[in-house]
């Protein structure tokens, strides 16, 4: 009688102790990968929030400096909304406009609108209106309480006044708008530090997303499974399935002990080429 149980129940209790080393490994990189796909998934929404704000922020001082440029632009050109010009007449005739027609536009016609009040408002009071210290009927300020209608309003009002009396001017003096002034500069520069965060912080967002995208097929981790699921099938359970062997043929018992021999060696190469791969990637992702 030939018994072979002794051989397979060792194989077994090695390949068991090989399976739980693997097996730890395995799980403590899934684990690890997954507590870091957790971590760059957080990242990424606080840089979408982040982006979010600074985009805001960069938009609202922006509408801020249109808002200023167009009140210049419509200051110079008060002529054509007092004598109902189009925008396109106008724009034609600007030199250098700081924005383009189409930004234009809305303010534009904000100003036209602001000015039909204006007159409104002047018919309906007749020549018995007060006006405020900027020349503004009251009744008029009273409507525009916006800056930009009102500084427009303002702006109508000292064209009349001028085309009343050439000596209105010499009385008000110079007004003079400054678009270059210390808050048109202050704004530029915080425009331009919005776009620059926005510009690193959308940086960092695509090397998240492509950082994620690496930790979403990590390398050597399915490997390793189909490793770890072949070596336990093979040299776990089967040597496992087979105890107790005994048998009183010889060729089947040098036969199967060659078999389990050679399974478990080449197990053993496997996992050692395996741990050797990962050594390798290792060193290349660095």
């Amino acid at each position: 009688m030939y018994d072979l149980t002794t051989v397979l129940t060792t194989i077994a209790a090695c390949s068991a102790s090989i399976v739980a080393i693997l097996g730890g490994f395995i799980a403590s990189k899934l684990i690890a990968l997954n507590a870091e796909r957790d971590a760059v998934n957080t990242r990424i929404s606080e840089l979408d929030e982040e982006i979010e704000f600074f985009t805001e922020e960069r938009n609202m001082l922006q509408t801020q400096l249109d808002e200023d440029d167009a009140l210049d632009f419509i200051k110079e050109n008060i002529t054509y909304i007092v004598n109902r010009h189009t925008l396109e007449d106008t724009y034609k005739e600007e030199e250098r406009p700081r924005l383009k027609k189409e930004v234009l536009q809305p303010y534009w016609r904000r100003a036209e609108k602001t000015y039909s009040q204006y007159r409104d408002i002047v018919k309906k009071a007749g020549n018995n209106y007060e006006e405020n210290d900027d020349g503004v009927p009251i009744e008029a300020a009273k409507v525009f309480t916006q800056h930009f209608e009102y500084a427009v309003c303002t702006k109508i009002c000292e064209h009349i006044e001028d085309q009343s009396s050439p000596f209105a001017s010499l009385r008000r003096g110079l007004d003079v708008t400054i678009s270059a002034g210390k808050w048109y500069h202050d704004t530029q520069e915080k425009v331009i530090s919005a776009d620059n965060k926005i510009t690193y912080l959308t940086l960092q967002r695509k090397q998240q997303k492509t950082r994620l995208k690496a930790l979403e097929k990590p390398k050597g981790m399915k490997l390793g499974l189909a490793l770890f699921a072949l070596f336990s099938a093979t040299n776990f359970v089967c040597p496992l399935s087979l105890s107790p062997y005994i048998t009183e043929n010889y060729q089947y018992f040098l036969q199967t002990k060659i078999l389990a021999v050679s399974v478990f060696a080449i197990g053993l190469v496997l996992m050692m080429m395996y741990l050797v791969y990962l050594l390798h990637w290792s060193k290349k992702a660095k």
